[in-house]
């Protein structure tokens, strides 16, 4: 497998991911518009429209916070390591805009988390804000080593694997980290095997795999709203952590089966 910090070109969002754009060749004088041309009224390049927020599916509550809390960062957990949104390259072509994460996850993130993705800069460090609150790859036409895989289609409800041995998508949940500290009040901690779908450039855009421990750390504030469609409990910070993350050819793993639904 590749070393994943040599090889795989995934948006962390802790740092800045810089994107290469189109420029006038500055050897060029621009043509001056002659003078009987008609004047042209100028209108402001249309904002992408971004991802459809991922839905919150409710469910009935016990009273206790610490297992509604964990509920909700399992649904979470699932929509980010599925959403094509990130997966197919569409966030990266899409401008790295944080004010995207923001819209995905607003059935999810609290007023206050989503301001301050909004009011972030394209490209801008997220580290202590929404830290692997997506998970992010280049389109598929880039040249970049690791990117989306041609399967992986912008707007499909999930990219994922299944299994063919046992029927069940490969991600593992495994209990809460043992290296971790207890959570706290409205905290959750867990981590997590993820397998996610990719190409590899080096490997003549071959279909491929990156496999990773994702250990999920988030913070909850109760949702001032209730009953507006969102959460009962809305996720306040999030800081994750992807670690171990690798990449190898999908034909070395004949059990995974890539899949666009549930």
């Amino acid at each position: 497998m590749g070393d994943f910090k040599h090889r795989i070109a995934l948006a962390a969002l802790a740092g800045t991911l810089l994107l290469s754009g189109c420029s006038a060749d500055p050897g060029e004088d621009p043509q001056p518009a002659a003078d009987t041309a008609p004047a042209q009224e100028t209108t402001a390049p249309a904002e992408a429209a971004g991802p459809t927020p991922v839905a919150y599916e409710t469910r009935a509550s016990d009273g206790n916070p610490s297992n509604d809390q964990a509920y909700i960062a399992s649904a979470f957990f699932w929509g980010l390591v599925g959403n094509s949104y990130g997966l197919s390259g569409q966030w990266t072509t899409d401008g790295n805009d944080p004010a995207h994460i923001a819209q995905l996850w607003e059935n999810y993130f609290s007023d206050s988390l989503m301001e301050k993705l909004r009011a972030a800069e394209p490209g801008s460090d997220l580290t202590g804000v929404a830290n692997w609150a997506l998970l992010a790859v280049a389109p598929n036409d880039s040249s970049d080593p690791v990117k989306a895989s041609a399967a992986c289609k912008p707007g499909m409800a999930t990219c994922w694997f299944l299994s063919n041995k046992d029927g069940r998508m490969s991600t593992v949940d495994n209990p809460i980290y043992s290296e971790a500290p207890a959570a706290g009040p409205n905290q959750f901690l867990s981590s997590y095997d993820v397998i996610l779908p990719v190409s590899l450039t080096e490997q003549d855009n071959a279909e491929g795999y990156m496999s990773a421990v994702l250990k999920l750390n988030l913070t909850f504030v109760p949702n001032p709203t209730p009953d507006d469609g969102r959460a009962p409990y809305l996720i306040d910070s999030v800081n994750n952590e992807l670690v171990d993350a690798k990449t190898d050819l999908l034909s070395n793993r004949p059990d995974l089966v890539f899949s666009d639904t549930m």
